[in-house]
């Protein structure tokens, strides 16, 4: 969606255009989504007649502040071009806690590791690909 954080950075790197953000303070697990794709094929494989709800997550927290940085040390985005604060937070921002993968790493390992680096790498060359 053009809206989201990383289209938002996409596409001021292609305008050479500051961006506007919050403060950056919220947590996320950023996961990349091929590593949730091949969690999710893992899972659609197994045998287990007990397989319940498995959160397909890397379990570490981020600030939405440091993945902004670093896709935008990626993309080629002068840190400069971040307007972090000058955007007011959402009322109805959630708070996250760590999202627990413990029953990932038992039915279907290994966690998604894949970088923030990385992933945001695989997404632009995907979408210069198009």
């Amino acid at each position: 969606h053009p809206g989201r954080l990383l289209p938002s950075l996409m596409q001021a790197t292609r305008d050479r255009a500051a961006l506007e953000l919050t403060d950056g303070s919220q947590r996320r697990d950023f996961t990349w989504v091929g590593d949730v794709v091949e969690v999710l094929l893992r899972l659609g494989l197994s045998t287990r007649p007990d397989l319940g709800v498995v959160n397909t997550a890397t379990g570490v927290l981020t600030t939405v502040r440091e993945f902004t940085e670093r896709a935008a040390d990626t993309l080629g985005l002068p840190r400069a071009a971040l307007r972090f604060g000058s955007l007011p937070s959402r009322p109805s921002e959630m708070s996250h806690d760590p999202v627990n993968v413990d029953r990932l790493r038992a039915i279907a390992p290994p966690v998604p590791a894949t970088s923030i680096e990385n992933g945001v790498g695989y997404t632009r060359d995907a979408a210069s690909a198009r």
